[in-house]
């Protein structure tokens, strides 16, 4: 392939430069039982920075992805999948793409945030004290 580049390892410091210069972001798992539980915290990530991602996946993190309305699942370990669903995003409008991106980081802002699992942690921790007060 001549339009894809791969990065060597860089610093966390660098990371978000390079995210602000993808179109859309990656993740892969293995197909396997572990990773079906499994949600890596880079969807989170570019959830934050309004990317919309290509989730090569099945379980907790593929319908995460889906139910943000954040990108497009495939099955993973299957290139002429992983294939067509780039071809998918190629041929997508920019308002289309901008959009997903928009979806997920609203679903971030709404459901993942720092702020919001604080939240819900409070929540936790006063309605445990009210139960021990009782």
């Amino acid at each position: 392939l001549h339009n894809v580049i791969f990065l060597k390892r860089c610093p966390p410091s660098e990371v978000g430069k390079y995210m602000s210069l993808a179109q859309v972001m990656l993740v892969h798992l293995k197909d396997n039982l572990i990773h079906e539980i499994t949600v890596p915290s880079k969807i989170q990530a570019y959830m934050n920075v309004g990317k919309p991602i290509l989730i090569g996946a099945i379980g907790d993190a593929a319908d995460l992805v889906v139910r943000a309305g954040a990108g497009i699942k495939c099955q993973p370990e299957y290139p002429p999948v992983i294939a067509q669903a780039v071809r998918e995003f190629y041929h997508m409008p920019q308002e289309k793409l901008k959009a997903m991106g928009q979806a997920g980081k609203q679903y971030y802002d709404a459901e993942l945030s720092i702020k919001v699992g604080t939240r819900r942690y409070e929540d936790v921790f006063i309605k445990t004290i009210a139960q021990l007060n009782r």
